[in-house]
């Protein structure tokens, strides 16, 4: 038996095998899942997971200028924020709704907290960091795994 013909009859037992990894994966997020929300405000200071904090220096706001029934509405929403780590380093970064950033081993995401009800109001948003171990285990089973079903299918004999 050749190399090629082996390795396509091993992989449906090493598809199996990832599809192992993946639910280990999401064991690990169930069980050692960090996940906190906060209101945030310019200004504010806070606590993220792994002893690491953050300060809010700035909240721009971009609103809708054409004339219309959205006029002054909110269009877009950020934070600028110092971002702190437990060995002390420190980083500024822009975080915008539909916009995560990933710092320090976590995902940080801004979502606004409710919809506006008024032209001019500033947009009250909440913070989630998520510290996710389980992700890594999940991303590389499945990357593995659609490799091994193009290798299977290109090469299977009907």
């Amino acid at each position: 038996m050749g190399w090629r013909l082996f390795s396509t009859k091993i992989c449906p037992a090493l598809i199996h095998l990832c599809f192992v990894v993946l639910l280990l994966g999401h064991a690990v997020t169930l069980l050692a899942n960090e996940r906190q929300a906060m209101d945030i405000r310019q200004g504010e200071k806070g606590n993220l997971p792994g002893q690491a904090t953050f300060e809010v220096v700035g909240q721009p706001v971009e609103r809708y200028t054409e004339p219309g029934f959205a006029q002054g509405f909110v269009r877009s929403s950020r934070a600028i924020m110092v971002l702190r780590s437990s060995s002390g380093d420190s980083e500024t970064r822009e975080i915008a709704v539909l916009h995560p950033i990933n710092w320090s081993g976590m995902s940080l995401h801004l979502i606004p907290k409710k919809k506006q009800t008024g032209a001019g109001a500033t947009p009250v948003l909440t913070l989630v960091a998520q510290k996710d171990p389980g992700r890594t285990l999940i991303l590389a089973g499945f990357a593995a795994m659609i490799v091994l079903m193009f290798w299977y299918y290109t090469n299977e004999k009907s």
